[in-house]
């Protein structure tokens, strides 16, 4: 099976810049939106190898957050906040 495009959930963190395999995705800001789900293009996920996934939060995150892979964005106005 190929590896397709995927986003990685970034719900319940703070702020800060992630990166892949070496690849700098972008940042994330989920309480100001409007995404909570960062675009993982399927290039950056070489099939058959390990993921290596670097997130540098700038806030205080909880000791037991994690990040999930899901298969579409979550887009939500910040005044739902």
């Amino acid at each position: 099976r190929a590896t397709a495009d995927s986003y990685l959930d970034m719900s319940g963190w703070g702020k800060g810049y992630i990166w892949i395999n070496g690849v700098a995705l972008g940042r994330y800001w989920p309480a100001m939106g409007p995404q909570e789900r960062i675009y993982v293009p399927a290039t950056v996920l070489s099939e058959g190898n390990s993921i290596e996934i670097v997130v540098f939060e700038l806030d205080a995150p909880a000791a037991d957050l994690t990040v999930r892979f899901a298969e579409a964005p979550n887009f939500a106005p910040s005044a739902q906040r």
